[in-house]
């Protein structure tokens, strides 16, 4: 048991995952009828600084020492850990995080951003977004188009991710949008988006269709045999018919095939 005032907060352990705030509300009534759950310590990490002094640093349950704070108590239950870093610290309240919750949202977003800035990560030599996506129990995938998102999105779509309003995947494929738009939209298209005639969607959605229109037309091209100036008729035909006697020859022992 320790008293709740000797306990310090880390605000990099503190703003990597949101708090709820109607899961806060009900722990506090809950720890006001019952008192706080025995079964569900504090993980403090115990250290010494420089000085001999101890700290009590909180790694994980900021819901639960909120809620005990507005529930009136004084004193927690708690499970001290000792760790040689922050990025040991951290790695074990992430796992602890994992076993309760998918990581999605802005959460994803911190915590992609806390591993890539990591000793750990910058110490592996291999592929990173990889190694994040196995320390977070997502794809790799997800690591890239999550990064692209902390890395280029504005504000506003920063703000509706964290609100709940849009998801990380679309805000990502929002941002491509506008690159696609930003790199291949032509004069006239620019002009309608600036007109408020169109949107980044309308005339993403135009690029790609026309790239679709342009593939499809260059295979149809490719497959047609074409007659130039030295190569007459009868060699295109007569390349044909070759082709085709060559099948009709391997299906010598199967009349059915032959007479059709």
């Amino acid at each position: 048991i320790i008293l709740i005032e000797k306990i310090e907060e880390d605000k990099r352990f503190k703003s990597l995952f949101t708090i709820d705030g109607n899961l806060l509300q009900r722990i506090a009534d809950s720890m006001k009828l019952d008192n706080f759950d025995n079964s569900q310590p504090l993980h403090i990490w115990y250290m010494k600084d420089a000085e001999g002094n101890e700290h009590y640093i909180l790694i994980d349950g900021y819901t639960r020492m909120q809620a005990a704070i507005l529930a009136g108590l004084k004193s927690v239950p708690y499970f001290k850990h000792q760790f040689n870093n922050f990025d040991d610290a951290y790695r074990y309240a992430l796992k602890l995080q994992l076993n309760r919750r998918n990581l999605e949202g802005i959460d994803l977003l911190k915590n992609i951003g806390e591993l890539m800035g990591s000793d750990y990560i910058q110490g592996i030599k291999g592929n990173k977004n990889e190694a994040i996506g196995k320390e977070l129990g997502v794809s790799e995938k997800t690591v890239e188009r999550a990064h692209k998102v902390r890395t280029k999105a504005s504000q506003d779509q920063i703000d509706r991710i964290e609100s709940g309003k849009s998801s990380v995947n679309q805000v990502y494929n929002e941002i491509l949008q506008q690159e696609t738009v930003d790199e291949e939209a032509s004069d006239e298209q620019r002009a309608r988006l600036e007109d408020g005639k169109a949107s980044i969607k309308d005339i993403y959605t135009e690029i790609k269709n026309n790239k679709k229109r342009s593939n499809t037309q260059s295979k149809t091209t490719e497959s047609v045999p074409s007659i130039t100036d030295d190569t007459t008729t009868d060699e295109v035909t007569s390349t044909e018919f070759d082709d085709i006697s060559e099948s009709i020859s391997s299906l010598e022992d199967t009349p059915a095939a032959l007479n059709f």
